[in-house]
Order: C-alpha cells, then structure tokens, then sequence
C-alpha cells in the first residue's frame, strides 16, 4: 500500500506534468520577481483585417489577445494545446 507520502509526491509530479507552463512560471518569479504566464508574439496581418478586428474588439469591450489565443487552440490538434 502506498504511504500518504509517496501519494502527495505522486500527485505533487502530476500537478506538475499537467501544469509546465504555470511551474515555469513560477521558476522565472522566483528568479526575476515577476509573474509573466503570457509570451509576446508578432504577427504579418492584412492591414485592414486588423482594423476591422481591432475596432471590432474595442466595440465590443473584448481582449484581442484573448480572442487569438482561443482560436489558436480550437484550430491546433490537440496535443499541441
């Protein structure tokens, strides 16, 4: 029988393997001071897609960044996500 140690360890590795992106996180704060999760990308996009999407976002109160991310990851196969 697995003791209530091993147990925290093992599901401790699991939140761990299920969750790199905020560990690593919380490695860089640890060693900046700062809790940075999102990465800066640069895109090339039709000059007026981009406007017409930025005036859409900013009519409608919505986070541009947040509404790329999204279709990023439904257009992804998922074990890219």
């Amino acid at each position: 029988m697995q003791s209530q140690k091993d147990k925290v360890l093992t599901r401790g590795i699991q939140i761990i393997n299920e969750n790199p992106t905020l560990f690593k996180a919380l490695e860089d704060f640890e060693k900046t001071g700062k809790l940075i999760l999102k990465t800066r990308l640069n895109f090339t996009i039709d000059r007026d897609t981009a406007k017409k999407f930025r005036d859409y976002c900013k009519k409608n109160r919505l986070n541009m960044s947040e509404i790329v991310e999204e279709l990023i990851k439904k257009n992804t196969p998922k074990n890219l996500n």
